[in-house]
């Protein structure tokens, strides 16, 4: 009986063995990449149910984005190729002329420098009333061409005649000749 527990201790052994490399050579590496396969699936999940919820955005941002075009319009063909400042100038100045505006200045500033869009403060004064100056304003705003008002400065006199004294500087804005399109 002792040889047959032995062989039974010896053949348990091997099977006990066989269990091991079982476990330790195939089971454990194959749970473990198992376990990252399925950590993998749920990040990629989660990725598509973001990329799901924002492509339920696409149709409002496309709404969005064709309304701002419609509000800009052409925005390059407002900033013309070099500077035109005489073009500008001769502008401000017959609209002013035909606004029957007094005491006009137009006066143009050194050109401040950027990467790709330069751009010149011109200092416009003049007096009139308060519909003619207004008036400017708006017709400024129509010009062709990109425009900011930095600020607009209204003044009358003690007197209160009716007349109204505007200080304004606008930015015009210009593409360098060697520049290309923005």
């Amino acid at each position: 009986m002792a040889v047959c527990s032995r062989k039974q201790f010896v053949i348990l052994a091997v099977a006990a063995a066989m269990v091991a490399v079982f476990f330790g050579g195939l089971y454990l590496p194959m749970a473990r990449k198992l376990a990252s396969i399925r950590r993998e699936q749920r990040q990629y999940n989660v990725e598509a149910a973001q990329l799901s919820a924002d492509t339920s955005h696409l149709p409002v941002l496309s709404d969005q984005l064709v309304a701002m075009k419609a509000r800009v319009g052409d925005f390059s063909s407002r900033i013309p190729k070099g500077r035109q400042l005489g073009e500008f100038l001769q502008s401000v100045a017959n609209i002013m002329n035909e606004l029957d505006l007094r005491s006009q200045l137009v006066q143009p500033g050194q050109a401040v420098k950027s990467k790709k869009i330069r751009c010149i403060p011109v200092d416009i004064k003049c007096e009139g009333t308060m519909s003619q100056v207004f008036r400017l304003l708006m017709s400024l705003e129509d010009i062709d061409r990109t425009i900011r008002f930095d600020n607009v400065e209204l003044t009358t006199d003690r007197t209160f005649n009716g007349v109204v004294n505007l200080h304004t500087r606008v930015y015009i804005y210009y593409k360098d000749d060697s520049e290309a399109e923005i």
